[in-house]
């Protein structure tokens, strides 16, 4: 059983998780994967509840913790993981920017 934390910012700015989208997938990605979170890799976001996952083929037992903090899985089984997080719902600076790690 595993754990992955992610940690990111904003230098410069204020840094408000809420305006932030967050989804995990198993396995290697690049983009997010055709069907997004219908895909059967795909694990958690940030509308997912704590202690859960999607229920999906792939997802296995990895969860997004109890508390629901979704920079975070855990339960994870061997494998690579995928995180992609986009800026969303507001206005400048850097709206729509987006990054992914896999780990």
């Amino acid at each position: 059983d595993g754990t992955i934390t992610v940690a990111f910012d904003e230098p410069g700015f204020t840094f408000t998780l809420s305006e932030y989208s967050i989804e995990w997938y198993r396995g290697t990605h690049t983009t997010v994967p055709a069907g997004g979170t219908a895909n059967d890799d795909f694990i958690a976001d940030d509308a997912t509840a704590a202690g859960t996952n999607s229920g999906n083929a792939n997802a296995g037992t990895a969860i997004i913790p109890a508390g629901g903090d979704v920079t975070q899985l855990e339960g994870l089984e061997t494998g690579t993981y995928t995180v992609f997080i986009t800026k969303d719902g507001v206005a400048s600076p850097n709206e729509g920017c987006d990054a992914f790690a896999t780990f």
